[in-house]
């Protein structure tokens, strides 16, 4: 699951605002019974945390993982909570998230607690938000809720003190980091390009055999010959190879090459044969990049032609065809998403220049039709220097906080840990807030106005056309209900 291996994400005040309930799904047994979050569940450097925190700072994550798991299975995939992870441990995805919850929450106390070195401490404003977004946990779920989660007042007051000072610190501990980049350092070449994949197979035509195919066959036979001539061959090498080391080898008996050990050769040794796609499985793909590439020539003026106008110059030799734009830094074009082969051959292009031959990827799957839109897009070159800075400001803080975990005395009850399951059984989920009066009557009046909208499609669907009466009256009921909405916003305003 997508969540479980990005970094585990923060509760937000704003966030938690907006939230009405923490729902959770079980039997009611299950809900009165709830946990004890009055328990040491861990100690860090001396401080002991409840329970409490650690479990609802689980259960909201988890609904929020809940909500990737839906969207996974709406696309097929059947991730859960009880999908197992590791077929040797037994480690389910829900095991899983809760070690790398615990991991995120003990990092971020550790944070916290070097919150003084920075002489940051809780504003008034940030205590009497935290004060409102617990009441309104209290008012909006129900004790048997809060009984599962285990979470006091105060565990939640602990939790929400300890995010925002982490907030609150980083600024200040990436403060010294240096915020200058060269053009040189970011410079940003960019480029528009059209893909055009190897296909998995050979097109067909319909009738009789065509010449391609022929050729396709003739190819793909000579190949396999070839191909299965080498491995044989490598592989009697290797084989006469290991035994001639073993005759010298005194020292050990384990040199001598099993029957299963050739074959595992063999298999590898083919596979590196056909590493790239055949021979006239490619030879389409270059056909069709060297068709769009000979309509591009025929342009005018290339350069100055748009992603849009070079898609439909490409969709002019198949209809799927559709161009790219792509960058790369230029003084390390590592530093890239695109394939090596097509940056190389950008490299030595000018602005708006089309490169004059097709560039086969590095893996012989595709082929690239290239346009250099710019050597230094500055555009983009500012975009990256902003990257380069976040990405220095990350460097930074991790070096500072990894320090902080190497040094801290961290010890976990696990006894008390194993209270807290994440498991398909124990679902909880976000409710939204209850709507105001304001909105209340906003959304009445979007039911108005879609109902009279609706009303009118239908009735010229049908061949009948409605009368500017009704459509004039359904227009002033929803301009009266409209200005209803509007006194109601600004009778809670005052």
């Amino acid at each position: 699951m997508n969540s479980v291996f990005r970094k585990t994400m923060a509760m937000s005040l704003a966030a938690l605002l907006g939230v009405s309930a923490l729902t959770g799904c079980g039997s009611k047994k299950e809900e009165a019974a709830g946990i004890d979050g009055t328990k040491t569940v861990m100690t860090v450097n001396g401080e002991e945390i409840p329970l409490g925190v650690a479990s609802f700072y689980t259960r909201y994550d988890q609904t929020i993982e809940y909500q990737y798991i839906q969207m996974y299975q709406m696309y097929g995939l059947n991730y859960s909570f009880d999908t197992v992870l590791d077929e040797e441990s037994g480690e389910t995805m829900g095991q899983t998230l809760k070690k790398s919850l615990m991991e995120e929450l003990q990092k971020q106390i550790i944070v916290s607690q070097h919150a003084g070195d920075y002489n940051i401490a809780l504003t008034d404003d940030e205590k009497n938000a935290i004060a409102e977004v617990v009441k309104a946990y209290v008012e909006n779920n129900s004790e048997d809720v809060r009984a599962k989660v285990g979470a006091s007042e105060a565990d939640l007051t602990k939790l929400l003190e300890v995010q925002t000072l982490v907030s609150d610190m980083r600024d200040p501990i990436v403060a010294d980091v240096d915020t200058t980049v060269t053009d040189e350092e970011a410079q940003q070449t960019t480029l528009t390009y059209v893909s055009v994949p190897v296909p998995e197979e050979l097109p067909v035509e319909s009738g009789a055999e065509s010449v391609v195919e022929s050729a396709a066959a003739v190819v793909t036979a000579e190949s396999v010959l070839e191909a299965a001539s080498s491995a044989e061959s490598v592989v009697t090498d290797s084989v006469e190879a290991s035994v001639v080391n073993a005759a010298n080898d005194e020292s050990t008996g384990s040199a001598v090459v099993t029957e299963s050990g050739a074959e595992s050769l063999a298999e590898s040794t083919v596979e590196e044969v056909y590493e790239e796609p055949a021979a006239e499985l490619q030879a389409v793909a270059e056909a069709k990049a060297q068709q769009v590439l000979d309509l591009l020539k025929q342009e005018s003026d290339v350069a100055a032609m748009g992603t849009d106008a070079i898609t439909a110059v490409a969709a002019q030799v198949d209809d799927t065809l559709y161009a790219e734009d792509g960058q790369f830094t230029r003084n390390d074009t590592a530093d890239t998403t695109l394939d090596a082969n097509v940056v190389e051959a950008a490299m030595a292009l000018a602005d708006g220049e089309l490169c004059d031959t097709v560039v086969k990827s590095e893996d012989g799957t595709a082929y690239y039709v290239i346009r250099l839109n710019k050597v230094f897009d500055e555009d983009a070159t500012d975009v990256k220097k902003t990257d380069i800075v976040i990405s220095r400001k990350e460097a930074k803080y991790d070096e500072v906080v990894s320090a902080w975990v190497e040094e801290a005395k961290v010890s976990v009850d696990e006894d008390v840990w194993a209270a807290v399951e994440v498991k398909d059984s124990e679902l909880f989920t976000l409710a939204p807030a209850p709507q105001t009066e304001a909105e209340s009557e906003a959304a009445a009046v979007e039911s108005v106005v879609e109902s009279t909208v609706e009303s009118a499609a239908e009735a010229n669907t049908n061949g009948a056309e409605p009368l500017a009466s009704d459509v004039l009256s359904g227009a002033e009921s929803a301009a009266s209900a409209v200005e209803s909405a509007v006194s109601a916003v600004e009778s809670i305003a005052e």
